[in-house]
């Protein structure tokens, strides 16, 4: 999620404490029951074949990099809503393979979660205590971004950093900030905008943010 202008308070979440992985390796799953469990039809199979080919990746591997990003999104949305005060994050780890998944918990990962079946074929790394939900995120990033908004600030582009817990915003700096430091901008700020996890980048004036990865 971001918030440009042309866009929390709650507690400043603490950084992410523990990590640890499945308890064992991910069990084998041939392709025909994957093609089933991800309810592929013919005429996507053909694609996904094509682009398999296209790519170098086996059948297999496809699948999990293209059918099973959905079936994830439907995962990490299930957890929003069951978990909206404990849920912090579900992300895809691409450059460590397309089995492999990250979940965090604001506290201890739910047994649920652990032993649910549509993770068994999965190398997940399970993070705890990260100590901020991806509600209470959200919503420090609405806050700190209004606010930054009624500080006079036009350009700005605000989002969370689910892996450690922080709010990014990048502002371009106002006609009134001329002359001066960016410590001494940040320090005539709220205390929302200046909490431990809210990261200010001030850019040169006239700024223009098209976005930002």
């Amino acid at each position: 999620m971001l918030l440009a202008a042309a866009c929390g308070s709650s507690d400043s979440p603490s950084s992410a404490a523990l990590s640890s992985s499945s308890p064992s390796p991910p069990e084998s799953i041939s392709v025909d029951e994957l093609i089933e469990q991800f309810g592929i039809t013919p005429a996507a199979l053909e694609d996904i074949r094509f682009i398999a080919g296209e790519e170098g990746w086996s059948l297999e591997e496809a699948l999990y990099r293209i059918a099973w990003q959905e079936e994830f999104s439907i995962f990490a949305q299930e957890l929003r809503e069951t978990y909206p005060d404990e849920f912090a994050s579900a992300e895809i780890l691409g450059d460590e393979g397309p089995r492999n998944v990250l979940l965090a918990f604001r506290g201890p990962v739910p047994d649920d979660v652990r032993n649910d079946p549509r993770l068994e074929h999965l190398d997940v790394e399970f993070r705890e205590m990260a100590g901020f939900s991806e509600t209470e995120l959200v919503d420090q990033v609405m806050d700190v971004h209004y606010t930054m908004l009624d500080l006079g600030f036009v350009q700005i582009v605000s989002g969370p950093e689910t892996d450690t817990g922080e709010v990014r915003v990048d502002a371009a700096r106002r006609p009134v900030d001329r002359g001066k430091s960016d410590a001494e901008i940040i320090a005539t700020f709220p205390e929302n905008v200046r909490a431990e996890n809210v990261i200010i980048v001030l850019h040169p004036e006239g700024t223009v943010f098209g976005g930002l990865d």
